[in-house]
């Protein structure tokens, strides 16, 4: 008698949803008002331009909600049709202008101080790495990683004089 043969195996269903996976394991990228602190402290000119905690938190909160900080439509043609001379269309002009100015403006500034926030974390992220691997620089290994990778490490800004001071905030 000869065992019986397995029965053909159903393909494997297709994992269509795996889109829907990836994007429920993220984490809410809710900005916090210490975050937002955080971000002011690391470009302090961002405070100079009079943006302010609240702001920030309010400008990220708008943007999770789809509702502003999408680019104006600068292809959306000016209404203008209203203008009764051409010191009113001027006036038209200049007012339409400066508030889209604006509203630019305050995005380029939270997303320059995303990426201040962003280096800041990852030239921190490295010093700490360092600190356990080689505090002194001088593996000869250290420095031929250092010399291969020096475009990331000037774009993070990491250098031996931030790392210095580092050192001497763990004394």
């Amino acid at each position: 008698m000869t065992p019986p043969k397995d029965p053909p195996k159903a393909p494997a269903a297709r994992d269509d949803n795996w889109e829907d996976e990836v994007v429920s394991d993220q984490r809410s990228s809710e900005m916090t008002a210490d975050a937002a602190r955080r971000l002011l402290a690391v470009n302090p000119t961002l405070r100079q331009q009079g943006v302010d905690t609240n702001f920030i938190v309010k400008g990220q909160q708008k943007a999770e909600a789809g509702r502003v900080t999408k680019t104006p439509d600068t292809n959306k043609e000016p209404q203008y049709a209203q203008a009764k001379d051409p010191d009113h269309l001027f006036d038209l002009v200049t007012q339409q202008y400066m508030q889209q100015k604006r509203e630019l403006e305050a995005e380029i500034s939270i997303l320059q101080a995303k990426l201040s926030g962003l280096k800041g974390k990852h030239t921190n992220a490295v010093m700490e790495k360092l600190f356990l691997l080689d505090r002194t620089l001088t593996s000869p290994l250290t420095q031929a990683a250092m010399d291969r990778h020096k475009g990331i490490i000037a774009e993070i800004g990491f250098t031996a004089a931030k790392f210095m001071d580092f050192l001497r905030k763990k004394r």
